[in-house]
C-alpha cells in the first residue's frame, strides 16, 4: 500500500532499485500504463515488439486535397449535421457513410470520446465527450440517434480485423497511428483535439469508406457465382473450395483461376 504522501498513486517506488506498480481503478489506462512499464522494464517491451509487416507500403500522410475536415463540439452543430446526411436520404434507397471512433478512459469508465465519420468528399468528427460531458442524458443529440438507428444509412468500418491491417490488405496503403495519439486524451472536455489528432481521426474514417468502395462489388463470399456473364471463367479469379454445400466448415483449398486455352478449360493454379 502506498504512503499518503504518494506523489502518482498509479507508481511509486519505495526505495531505490525497487518498483512497486499498482493500478487503482480510477487510473487505470492500459496502454498508458504498458508505455510506462515498457521504458522502465525494457526486457517487457523487447520480447514483445515484432517488425511491422506492412511498413514498407506507401503510407498515408492525409486524407486526400478533395475531402473537407470539420470538427464540431456542441450538440447542435453535431445534430444538424446529422440531419444534412439524413436528408440526403432518397425513399427506398441507402446511404454508406465511413465510421470509426476513438475511446477515452474517465474515473468512472469508458467512454465514446469522438466518432469519425465520412460522408461523399466530407470528413466530420462528432467530438461528442466535449458536447455532452456532464450534461445530462438529453443533451446527446437526437439526430445522431436516428443517424445511428437507421437501417437504411449503412455504417462501414471494421469489425474484427484492425483498420492498420485492412487498409494495407485492401488500399495496399500503411496506416500510421502514432504512440502519442493513441495514448492521448481526446476526451479532455477542456481542451479541442489537436491538429495531429485530427489528422489520423479523419484518416480513420477515410479508409473506413475507401475500403468499403473497393470491396462492394466483389462476389458474396460463399454463394454461387452468377454464370450468364462469364465472370465464373475469370481468368486471374480468386476462388475458395469448400467440402460442404452448406460451407459451414473451413476451405478445404484456394487458389486463382488460369485460363487454359489449348484445353478450352480452366485450373486452379497456386492452390493449396
Amino acid at each position: 500500500m502506498a504512503p499518503d504522501n504518494c506523489s502518482h498513486p498509479a507508481k511509486w517506488s519505495p526505495r531505490a532499485g525497487t518498483l512497486l506498480y499498482y493500478t487503482p481503478r480510477e487510473y487505470n489506462h492500459v496502454v498508458k500504463d504498458r508505455d510506462f512499464l515498457e521504458k522502465h522494464l525494457p526486457s517487457q517491451a523487447n520480447s514483445k515488439k515484432t517488425e511491422d509487416p506492412y511498413r514498407h507500403l506507401e503510407h498515408l500522410a492525409a486524407v486526400p486535397s478533395s475531402y473537407t475536415v470539420d470538427v464540431f463540439d456542441t450538440s447542435g452543430c453535431i445534430a444538424a449535421k446529422c440531419l444534412d446526411i439524413i436528408s440526403d436520404l432518397e425513399p427506398n434507397e441507402k446511404l454508406y457513410i465511413g465510421f470509426d471512433t476513438e475511446w477515452t478512459a474517465f474515473s468512472d469508465g469508458t467512454y465514446v470520446a469522438v466518432y469519425q465519420i465520412a460522408y461523399k468528399n466530407s470528413i466530420f468528427l462528432f467530438h461528442i465527450s466535449k458536447a455532452t460531458r456532464g450534461k445530462p442524458v438529453s443533451s446527446f443529440p437526437a439526430d445522431l440517434k436516428h443517424l445511428f438507428a437507421s437501417k437504411r444509412i449503412i455504417k462501414v468500418g471494421r469489425k474484427n480485423s484492425s483498420l492498420h491491417a485492412l487498409t494495407a490488405i485492401v488500399l495496399q496503403k500503411y496506416l500510421p497511428k502514432p504512440e502519442s495519439i493513441r495514448t492521448s486524451n481526446n476526451g479532455d472536455v477542456d481542451n479541442l483535439l489537436s491538429e495531429e489528432a485530427v489528422k489520423y481521426a479523419a484518416l480513420d474514417a477515410f479508409v473506413s469508406l475507401e475500403i468499403y468502395q473497393q470491396l462492394k462489388d466483389l462476389p458474396d463470399a460463399r454463394r454461387p457465382l452468377d454464370t450468364s456473364n462469364g465472370v465464373a471463367s475469370k481468368d486471374g479469379l480468386s476462388v475458395c473450395i469448400f467440402p460442404s454445400r452448406a460451407c459451414s466448415g473451413s476451405r478445404a483449398a484456394y487458389g486463382r483461376l488460369v485460363d487454359q486455352r489449348e484445353h478450352n478449360d480452366f485450373f486452379l493454379d497456386n492452390h493449396k
